[in-house]
């Protein structure tokens, strides 16, 4: 689905994550500068130009399993990951 090395935004059921994949396997993928998105704000607005209005990033390097069981949907984000908190 997606390949090592990507940045990417995944759209779950309850919540959006942003990171860089550093494995997949056939039911999650590992993130790493992985960040929570707890508000996009206006969403087309926040998908195409990367700016969320709420963030909260995981700590540095630590990685993160995402089930692929309820992703709703997903795309490699053309903008750099957020990393700070807001």
């Amino acid at each position: 689905m997606f390949n090592v090395g990507e940045n990417v935004f995944l759209r779950k059921i309850t919540m959006i994550l942003t990171g860089r994949v550093v494995a997949t396997y056939d039911t999650y993928i590992e993130l790493d500068n992985a960040s929570w998105i707890a508000d996009t704000g206006r969403y087309a607005n926040a998908v195409r130009s990367g700016e969320f209005s709420e963030v909260e990033p995981y700590p540095d390097n630590l990685v993160v399993k995402v089930p692929l069981g309820d992703l709703v949907d997903g795309f490699v984000a053309p903008w750099p990951l957020p990393r700070t908190q807001k």
